[in-house]
């Protein structure tokens, strides 16, 4: 059996001022040189409250200071982004240690003088929260409690571990992309993907989180979108209220999405085509319910198209004709008319690679209500979304649609209970920002 494949046109990353830089591997460069594309409604002198023990106070000072003014790789945050670090915008959480505690004991104490701090002292822009480095499978933790505690009153944050502050070497590449992922929780957008096809459409990443007990029975559903304009611009998330069974999860998801979908459609005077990523885990239930809240706002839309974007298969892709045999980065494989195989991340242009290539991604086409589909456009607009990823300067092994639901999927299964997932379900103010980065 044959396979048609081919090489997708690198991605055009825009930065102020319509500066443009191809192939996404300049991201860092470029936002230094050429400056944020939009700053938007980001606070020049925003109030910023430390969260940390005692024991870790000197690791505060190292942090505020990098972040202040920089290293030989990061010029600061004031330089970089506009956002200034100064002694006047920052307030310390009420003061706790967790010496000798557990894990469960020690998230609890977060938490706790997290919200004592915005009891006595008001509200704060953002958060940044010094705790030890917590696998994501482990909770309760500091890092979980802090992070949904936080979200739970409408305060993004950065969640910044002590074993990346004791490595001194990691620190200093690292810390450009802890302000990187700053200036975006406040709203700002470093660039945006010029869209080569599709410029216009709505890109929605819709998924769910589940929570287990000890039995391994399901005890809750979450759902949630995120939406992007076509050059990857983050639009808005969209958490659903939790439910207990997965029948009213799915009343209620239809009605959600149907909403979420009429936020990021917005007030925009000409119908967009939608673009939805759903993931593997996708029930023949759900998708009758999405393309049910599809037609709620039917009049709103020029079309709409359901891809799954899988990141769990047994594909691999080589190229023989390489030492390495690993293919560039934007190799496609036509598999059939329906199914394509595309590598995100291969052997760069020039230079050795550093580590084995990711696998591909298996995009099917699942359903389209639009006549003349061109599905290999949506395959590079995949491609696009990868180097739209605004957590880290270098990443693109997936589209922000699939590895930010992700994120998101690992903060809400963590949480215990129900209250703080629905105090951010019903949080404007993170709405419209990436509190999940």
């Amino acid at each position: 059996m044959r396979f048609i494949a081919r090489y997708l046109q690198p991605p055009i990353c825009v930065f102020k001022g319509g500066r443009e830089r191809r192939g996404g591997d300049d991201r860092y460069y470029g936002l230094r040189m050429d400056g944020p594309y939009d700053i938007g409604q980001v606070p020049s002198n925003p109030k910023i409250l430390f969260v940390f023990p005692n024991e870790f106070r000197s690791y505060a000072n190292q942090i505020y200071h990098a972040l202040r003014t920089g290293n030989n790789l990061f010029p600061g945050m004031a330089t970089m982004f506009g956002v200034n670090v100064t002694s006047g915008q920052v307030s310390r959480a009420t003061r706790f240690t967790v010496e000798g505690m557990s894990r469960q004991e020690a998230a609890e104490t977060y938490s706790r003088a997290i919200r004592d701090s915005l009891s006595t002292d008001g509200s704060a822009d953002f958060a940044l929260v010094l705790c030890e480095k917590t696998l994501y499978q482990e909770t309760p933790s500091p890092y979980y409690a802090a992070k949904t505690t936080l979200a739970a009153y409408g305060i993004p944050s950065q969640v910044v571990t002590v074993d990346l502050l004791n490595n001194p070497n990691q620190l200093t590449w690292s810390i450009a992309n802890i302000g990187l992922q700053i200036f975006v929780k406040f709203g700002g957008h470093p660039w945006f993907v010029k869209p080569s096809p599709g410029d216009g459409d709505i890109i929605v990443g819709i998924g769910r989180s589940e929570r287990t007990n000890a039995r391994g029975e399901i005890t809750r559903y979450v759902g949630y979108t995120t939406a992007y304009t076509s050059g990857g611009v983050f639009k808005s998330v969209e958490v659903f209220t939790p439910h207990e069974s997965f029948q009213d999860y799915l009343d209620g998801f239809q009605s959600s999405v149907a909403q979420a979908l009429r936020r990021a459609l917005g007030d925009a005077m000409q119908p967009s085509r939608l673009v939805l990523h759903v993931p593997k885990k996708f029930s023949r239930k759900e998708k009758e319910r999405l393309e049910t809240a599809v037609l709620e706002v039917e009049e709103r839309i020029a079309g709409y198209i359901v891809l799954r974007v899988n990141d769990e298969h047994p594909f691999h892709l080589f190229d023989l004709s390489h030492k390495t045999m690993a293919p560039l980065s934007g190799h496609s494989v036509e598999m059939d008319n329906t199914n394509r195989l595309l590598l995100l991340e291969g052997r760069p242009t020039a230079g050795n690679m550093r580590r084995s290539p990711p696998s591909p991604l298996w995009v099917t086409l699942q359903v389209s209500n639009i006549t003349d589909t061109n599905f290999d456009a949506l395959v590079q607009q995949i491609y696009e979304l990868s180097v739209a990823n605004w957590r880290e300067f270098n990443a693109k092994a997936r589209p922000i649609t699939t590895y930010y639901s992700k994120l998101i999927a690992s903060i809400l299964s963590a949480s215990e209970g129900n209250e703080i997932v629905e105090a951010i379900a019903s949080s404007d103010a993170l709405r419209d920002v990436p509190w999940f980065i």
